[in-house]
């Protein structure tokens, strides 16, 4: 049967969807401009009408497919507003759901993300991490990191190598961060606190921590920041 990704448009779920037809998966490919999922997948997918603030395309999403790749829209903040597609997936018989969570969550309440994989578990739904083997990855969760640990000024101190160009990490305090993109910028409020939160995670080293996850999934090593950086230059330009 096929797998839904959703926010088919962002960094994450596109490169879902090419790694999935790689694999040569069915993929049903939805977000909120069907326009913008056809230029960038072409015929390669089923474009679908997403909306996780619309309960009127949920169905039609969630029809004649057994998975689904489940991220939380940056914009929404509250966990609740994902609580209606979760029951609209157990509604349709959805067997597996691979959500998109965030490291050391556990130990943090504030972000949605928790609250978002207890209700997952609550409805009865199946947790997988690889959807192209749901039954072996079935109720299992990794971490997946990247080789080593960064902080923001070894991430500037990188980038400025690697694009020739002065980068700095001025470390903001959060209310300061919170007033110049609220304020300043007129980014929205909850959105704004979402981050904060998970800022200040990391500024308790949640993130400190490496495990070779993906080497042990994909058999690949993961790449460091600088080749990332390097390999992607034209995007820090």
């Amino acid at each position: 049967m096929k797998v839904l990704i959703t926010g088919v448009l962002g960094n994450v779920g596109k490169h879902v969807v090419n790694e999935l037809i790689n694999k040569g998966e069915k993929i049903v490919a939805g977000d909120i401009d069907i326009d913008k999922i056809k230029n960038l997948f072409g015929d390669k997918v089923d474009a679908i009408k997403l909306d996780f603030t619309d309960k009127k395309t949920f169905d039609k999403a969630l029809e004649g497919l057994d998975r689904v790749f489940l991220m939380r829209p940056p914009h929404l903040g509250k966990p609740e507003d994902l609580y209606p597609f979760i029951d609209a997936m157990k509604f349709n018989n959805i067997k597996l759901v691979s959500f998109l969570s965030l490291m050391g969550v556990e130990k943090n309440l504030i972000p949605p993300h928790y609250k978002i994989e207890k209700y997952i578990e609550k409805v009865g739904l199946a947790i997988a991490t690889l959807l192209h083997e749901p039954e072996k990855y079935k109720n299992t969760a990794h971490t997946i990191t990247g080789p080593e640990a960064l902080d923001y000024y070894q991430i500037a101190e990188i980038l400025s190598e690697v694009i020739g160009k002065k980068i700095t990490y001025k470390n903001p305090s959060f209310l300061k961060y919170r007033n110049y993109y609220i304020k300043k910028r007129g980014l929205d409020k909850e959105y704004v606190n979402v981050t904060v939160a998970l800022y200040f995670m990391t500024r308790l080293g949640t993130a400190e921590k490496v495990t070779d996850e993906f080497y042990k999934l994909t058999g690949k090593k993961p790449k460091t920041f600088r080749e990332f950086a390097s390999d992607n230059i034209n995007c820090f330009i």
